[in-house]
């Protein structure tokens, strides 16, 4: 994972949300070139679900896309630019 200051993170174990700066990492005492990412939470070396970048929103991110400003967004489908180009491709159609 590639550190980001705003990204947030949800705990599989206990489901606690995380701000990617405070996630536990280590080196994998199995592979020297591998990092594993804990829970500070639960302590646990669980799988996390990356969240949508949406303030207030608690959804897994499941889309991704550029912005006009050259940055990249990861959002849940409800605040992608997926369903904005759906919703107004729509309203042409009719």
């Amino acid at each position: 994972m590639s550190r980001n200051e705003l990204k947030r993170w949800r705990c599989q174990e206990c489901k606690a949300i995380t701000l990617e700066p405070a996630l536990l990492s280590a080196p994998n005492p199995f592979d020297p070139d591998d990092t594993i990412v804990g829970c500070p939470n639960c302590k646990s070396v669980a799988e996390f679900d990356e969240l949508c970048d949406e303030p207030g929103c608690e959804r897994p991110a499941s889309c991704g896309f550029p912005t006009a400003a050259g940055g990249y967004r990861r959002t849940c489908y409800d605040h992608s630019d997926f369903k904005k180009e759906r919703a107004l491709q729509e309203n042409r159609d009719g």
